[in-house]
């Protein structure tokens, strides 16, 4: 805890480094932060802020989170080609829908998208502003989906479920429930 205190003056010269320390949307790793790494942008406005953005944007857990989006784009690629363009998609935990920069278009596929975060939702409207994909935006707690009943009822069977990033934060009783729901929603070839 003195580390931090007595740190607290050199390293809040990085807007990174301040982002992951203080939460400022209330959570860990929010869609601000993760568009600087996601881009590799550094965000700071101080000589010292931007040698510290630099130095944290190259560590292994922002380059792992580059290269997890990377892998992911590549999945729904070969999703996309795997149906034709069309399907009955599900992002939980959407946050920007970077993923979907990439993936070919399909008037034919139906895509929700849901993130709890509005500021985060209205990003990804604006990010994906002008492309062939629209998604569905859907503000809710995405452990609201742990009733295949009503994911069912709601979306249909769906084809493909993904997250970028929202299992590695749930317990197992609660990561278990939700993932039961989800199976249980899924089309056959789903």
């Amino acid at each position: 805890e003195g580390f931090r205190r007595n740190s607290q003056d050199i390293f809040f010269q990085s807007n990174l480094f301040r982002r992951t320390r203080t939460w400022p949307e209330g959570y860990p790793v929010d869609h601000i932060t993760l568009e600087a790494i996601y881009t590799n942008q550094q965000a700071s406005e101080t000589a010292l802020g931007q040698l510290l953005d630099r130095y944290f944007l190259s560590r292994k857990l922002p380059y792992a989170i580059r290269s997890r989006m990377d892998k992911l784009s590549s999945i729904l690629e070969d999703r996309t080609e795997a149906e034709n363009g069309k399907g009955n998609w599900l992002s939980l935990a959407c946050g920007s829908c970077r993923e979907l920069l990439t993936v070919s278009g399909g008037e034919e596929r139906k895509l929700w998208c849901v993130d709890y975060d509005l500021s985060t939702l209205k990003y990804a409207e604006g990010l994906l502003a002008g492309r062939n994909i629209r998604p569905s935006l859907i503000r809710s707690n995405a452990l609201r989906l742990i009733s295949a009943e009503r994911n069912l009822e709601r979306f249909g069977k769906l084809t493909t479920i993904y997250s970028p990033g929202l299992f590695d934060y749930l317990q197992d009783e609660h990561l278990t429930r939700l993932l039961g729901g989800l199976y249980h929603s899924l089309a056959p070839e789903g």
